[in-house]
């Protein structure tokens, strides 16, 4: 046998790697349990409020079916919030809590919804934490034999009296809170009684034990509103003095939710009732004063008086001391239950009616004294458990969590990500999180400790998985309790959020879906000034229902599998608003630098400044129609990414109606969905009561984005621009494996880099998909020479005006190499020399606005389409006579596009300048040639009737080539309307296919009912003219025409799309398709709203089901068409479909 010495140490390194990466996940996942407790056997579910002992009886637990009382275990630790410093506390899966058992019952300790922390600011000593996710906490029961019961283990030591100094009386604790009303949208405060009417109000407190001469401590929390003056509260009670306690004024700005007081009050105690009475009195306008919560601590005997005693101890040294418990008879138990889901029996001594046992651990101690005989409260059933496992899941690469309802829909984007892009995708409906990871008890540190689980497995060497992505697959509240009015008016599932404990400003108080991402061991997100590294990308799809879950999926299917190629994809739309020193417009130029810097340069970026506008007044302010007009017709267009920078509400962007609410329901109906960042206030408010403008944008299933980061908060300025920079540098930089970064990764890093700028940047969310990435072209192309020169040479080649330019280029891969087998059509403009813009500097009173200078390519020199073969390519065009005559670069853009192979390109180019004037150039005498000049149709007749807002048609040509620079006056492409109204800037629609023929498509603005005439001029690069003249009538509410309904299978197997022919081009229209069949019976009907695709509608989907969801039949159907345009509608003729077999 040959020996191959190589090859043994090869294998023997092999072996160790895969001993070394086992060792590293056992130790990496050593405190996380492999399975479930709840992955085998019968559960069952049981729920608490309040902390204290209850029992479970043997004819209890065989109504729930558990016949065999010793067999029965109790797992989990119930109702309070889980720490927000992560390993604080941390416990894994569902503990086994130590009971007392009997033949006939059993009894433990629960904790309930409000658990307490040492105080050392206040008078009490102790402050309680109310869970403010969770209306109930829960414990799971169970009869599994093969999981060994937990026994009580022992603590303390039995004494005597004579034993030391005795302690007979501990620090008891209260608490009142009723949660019924919110202050704000915001927070995670509510409040309780109302003072705005009932001024006087008295508390019956109970002090049951008090010890006689001592005084009870209070804490008090108030909240109001007032304007212009203060609010002062007056409390009684005892028999010593009142106290008075002040509330100053809410802010005055609009931010101001209220002001909270905070008051220590020590009270003489008459007795064991206390009266605490309260007295509200105000100056300047009242908005509301209502009583948060009060604590009240006192010293009280240590004695039994009833079934249960829970005391503590006084300090954290205490063990010279000697517990006396008087009341006590023989059978007395007294537990640790500092550790509440594990307490311990204390080792006592019962003697002449006292208990007595000195503590042995140290720290302060929490206990419980009870008689095992007496009768406690059973829990409430909570119904049974389906068995789970998410603790043995394999580690994902993405989590969707999901409310039940919506399952079906989340499994189906998972399915996409798992075919399109290879990712392991856990779909988990929250309950099954909450039962594993928070006892049952809805809070959103379950999401997060399930993400850290993950996030620790996929961290090991070797690990198959890298859990990035998170996606919150449903709308959450600000009341995640749903106690007030408005939560329990809304019926739909909702997902938890985490809301900050400010809450008295709009501007400091937040919620975040970022504290399920950061990870780290010891990062404590219940501290304000977040600074953490977020350590996963997260998203979330604010969707209600189950049908609106489905088109939100629909619509990611959309866009993932959209083979629409065009220049959209090369196209990056950059908004900023006006006044505020231009700090907008200047924020937006360092954006656009961050993107062209790392990545982006290859784009085309469209500025829509408003102060660059021309203002109009209005009796509301300033407004910027053509600003508007610009903006709609770049989302019309389509963009890649669009962002905005300014003022915002949850209704509209801009002080100036740059965006109104009726625009965000009615406009945003286009095929090619952006991604989109709006730097701005509140514009996104996903857990405010009422659905607000970007969630509308973002749920619009025929239109809207695909994704956005938004602010659901007001947010500041500065740091807006800054998260907007970091934002735009991560946009285009390719991953270290090349790949595009995907959305959630682009805000994660983002957020990362401005961890300085705290609580801001946890405003902002995804809203929308995390692992969804934007539709960046794959390739690149490159000019190689102009007129000869190649480009890369170390003198620019130059043009001139008039002159013939010959343009080469290529297509290439990522790293530069040619795409030889790239076959398809290139979309290539010439844009002049930049040239400085200066804004107009419009000034409102309270405004600081100024002036703003940028630089930019306005001045359009040519357009058009030319064949790409074997990938490269070669267009001809001729210089317009008017340019700018500017000696900086000018810039080819191309944009490549194979439909066949379903790939892109795209890529630009300033190395050559556009200067002087070719005097040599051929004379051309001869204006282009007007092909069509048309309204809503090519089948257009001079005197034709139309509707008030027609569409556009207009089709020219010219040998020399049209003009399209701005550089000259008035030789653009224009309509004048009337004989008097001039309508300019046509040749942005301009396009150019590769016979050159050139075409202009667009919708023209509302006219008046009657007789119109409109006159086109158009004019070539050598400065030629022509018009042509048409006339039409103008008739409001005109019926849309149907041309042509067709489907594209007939006979039909799986699925039937219907589409329609009209004369309403990119127009709003809502198509209906009726199916009936051949007694005239309706069969199934559906109607679709959106943006035709010019003369054609988008597909109507019939999956040949009935409306109840059942397939059809094979045989003949009949089907018709309506078409709805302004509210007015027309309908087909019937037709027929056959149905066969699949």
């Amino acid at each position: 046998m040959h020996f191959d010495g190589t090859n043994t140490i090869n294998i023997f390194r092999k072996l160790l790697a895969a001993i070394l990466v086992a060792v590293s996940f056992s130790a990496a996942s050593a405190e996380y349990a492999s399975e479930s407790v709840l992955a085998t056997g019968r559960w069952v579910k049981v729920k608490v409020t309040d902390s204290g002992l209850y029992q479970l009886t043997r004819s209890t637990l065989s109504g729930w079916g558990f016949s065999d009382i010793s067999k029965v275990k109790v797992y989990g630790y119930g109702g309070a919030m889980i720490s927000e410093k992560m390993g604080d506390g941390y416990v894994d899966d569902l503990p086994q809590v130590p009971v007392y058992r009997s033949d006939s019952k059993i009894i433990f300790y629960a904790q309930g919804l409000v658990s307490w922390k040492d105080n050392t600011s206040r008078g009490v000593a102790y402050h309680h934490v109310l869970n403010p996710y969770a209306n109930e906490g829960y414990y799971f029961i169970t009869d599994r034999d093969d999981l060994t019961i937990a026994e009580l283990t022992a603590t303390g030591e039995a004494a005597t009296a004579q034993a030391g100094p005795q302690i007979t009386d501990f620090e008891e604790r209260l608490v009142h809170e009723k949660e019924t009303f919110a202050p704000g949208t915001t927070g995670r405060t509510l409040l309780g009684e109302d003072f705005t009417y009932s001024r006087n109000q008295v508390f019956t407190v109970n002090l049951p034990g008090i010890v006689d001469g001592s005084d009870a401590k209070a804490y008090i929390a108030f909240m109001t509103k007032t304007q212009g003056g203060s609010s002062e509260i007056t409390f009684s009670g005892g028999t010593g003095d009142d106290y008075v306690g002040r509330v100053s004024a809410t802010a005055s700005d609009s931010y101001g939710i209220g002001e909270q007081g905070y008051f220590d009050y020590s009270i003489k105690a008459p007795g064991e009732k206390l009266l605490l009475g309260m007295s509200y009195s105000n100056t300047g306008s009242l908005s509301f004063a209502r009583l948060d919560y009060f604590e009240i601590s006192y010293f009280r005997r240590l004695a039994m008086d009833g079934t249960s005693l829970a005391f503590r101890s006084h300090t954290s040294a205490c063990r010279d001391s000697v517990f006396s418990i008087s009341g006590a008879t023989d059978g007395l138990q007294v537990w640790d239950i500092t550790t509440h889901y594990s307490p311990k029996a204390v080792n006592v001594t019962v003697a002449g009616g006292n208990a007595y046992f000195r503590q042995t651990e140290t720290g302060k101690r929490e206990y419980v004294a009870f008689n095992p005989a007496s009768t406690f409260p059973a829990p409430t059933y909570g119904g049974t458990v389906a068995n789970q496992n998410l603790h043995g899941l394999e580690t994902p690469d993405m989590v969707i969590i999901t409310p039940g309802e919506f399952r079906s829909e989340a499994q189906r984007l998972a399915e996409l990500h798992e075919t399109v892009d290879g990712m392991k995708v856990a779909v988990i409906d929250e309950t099954s999180i909450f039962n594993e990871f928070s006892s049952g008890t809805r809070d959103i540190m379950a999401y997060r400790k399930l993400a850290k689980l993950f996030w620790e497995r996929s961290k090991v060497e070797g690990a198959e998985t890298d859990f990035r992505y998170l996606l919150l697959f449903g709308r959450s509240l600000f009341d995640n309790r749903r106690l007030t009015s408005d939560a329990r008016s809304i019926t739909y599932p909702l997902l938890l959020t985490w809301e900050s404990y400010l809450c008295t400003s709009e501007s400091t108080s937040f919620n975040t879906d970022d504290v399920c991402g950061i990870l780290a061991d010891g990062s404590d997100v219940s501290v304000s000034g977040h600074n953490h590294n977020i350590d996963i990308s997260i998203g979330r799809m604010p969707v209600k229902s189950l049908a609106e879950a489905g088109k939100m999926v629909d619509k990611v299917y959309s866009y993932v599998n959209n083979s629409a190629m065009g220049a959209w994809r090369n196209n990056v739309l950059v908004i900023a608003d006006d006044a505020n020193a231009a700090v907008h417009m200047s924020q937006s130029e360092k954006s656009i630098e961050q993107m062209k810097a790392n990545g982006g340069s290859e784009y085309v970026y469209t500025r829509i400044y408003l102060d660059a506008f021309e203002a109009e007044s209005s009796g509301s302010g300033r407004f910027y129609p053509d600003a508007r007009k610009k903006m709609f017709q770049s989302f019309r267009d389509g963009v890649l990414f669009a962002n905005f920078l300014g003022h915002a509400n949850p209704t509209s962007w801009t002080h100036d109606g740059l965006l109104r609410w009726t625009d965000i329901q009615n406009e945003f109906y286009y095929k090619n969905y952006p991604v989109m960042f709006t730097g701005t206030c509140e514009f996104t408010r996903w857990d405010a009561p009422d659905v607000s403008g970007g969630e509308l944008l973002y749920l619009n299933e025929a239109g809207g984005v695909v994704s956005m980061i938004t602010s659901s908060r007001v947010t500041s300025i500065s740091r807006n621009g800054d998260l907007s920079n970091s934002i735009c540098r991560f946009l285009f930089q390719p991953e270290k494996d090349g790949t595009m970064p995907r959305t959630g990764d682009i805000l994660r890093y983002a957020k990362n880099e401005r961890s300085s700028s705290g609580d801001h940047r946890l405003k902002y969310a995804l809203i929308g998909d995390p692992a969804l990435r934007m539709k960046y072209p794959k390739y690149r192309t490159k000019i190689t020479e102009i007129n000869g020169t190649p480009t890369d040479s170390e003198v620019y080649p130059e043009v001139q005006a008039l002159q013939q330019v010959s343009v080469k280029g290529q297509v290439t891969d990522a790293d530069g190499m040619p795409m030889n087998d790239f076959q398809g059509l290139v979309n290539t403009t010439v844009y002049d020399a930049e040239m400085s813009v200066t804004t107009h500097g419009y000034y409102d009173a309270g405004e600081d606005s100024t002036p703003f200078t940028y630089q930019e390519r306005s001045n359009r020199l040519y357009t058009g389409t030319d064949s790409v073969k074997n990938g490269t390519f070669e267009l001809t065009f001729r210089i317009p006579k008017e340019i700018n005559n500017n000696y900086t670069p000018a810039q080819i853009s191309t944009y490549a596009y194979s439909s066949a192979d379903n790939v892109d390109a795209n890529g630009s180019c300033e190395n050559f300048y556009v200067y002087g004037f070719d005097e040599t150039a051929e004379a051309d005498t001869i204006g282009p040639e007007i092909r069509l000049f048309a309204l809503n149709n090519s089948g257009f007749v001079d005197g034709s009737v139309v509707n008030e807002t027609p569409y556009l048609l207009v089709e020219v040509y010219d040998e020399s080539g049209i003009n399209l620079s701005s550089a000259g006056i008035g030789h653009g492409i224009t309509l004048l309307l009337d004989g008097k109204k001039t309508i300019s800037g046509l040749e942005e629609y301009y396009t150019q296919d590769t016979d050159k023929l050139g075409r202009v498509y667009c919708q023209l603005d509302e006219m008046s009912a009657g007789n119109h005439t409109l006159r086109l001029r158009v004019w070539d690069i050598f400065g030629n003219a022509s018009e042509k003249t048409i006339s039409f009538f103008v008739q409001p509410g005109q019926q849309p025409e149907l041309y042509r309904v067709y489907t594209d299978a007939n006979p039909a197997k799986t699925e039937a799309n219907f589409y329609l022919e009209h004369n309403r081009p990119d127009a709003m229209l809502t198509v209906t398709i009726s199916i009936y069949d051949m007694l005239g019976r309706q069969v199934w009907s559906e109607s679709h709203t959106g943006r035709s695709d010019m003369f054609t509608t988008m597909p109507v989907t019939w999956n040949l089901t009935d409306g109840s969801g059942c397939r059809v039949g094979r045989g003949i159907y009949l089907y018709r068409a309506t078409v709805t345009a302004d509210g007015v509608s027309s309908s087909s003729k019937v037709q027929k479909l056959a149905v066969a077999a699949e």
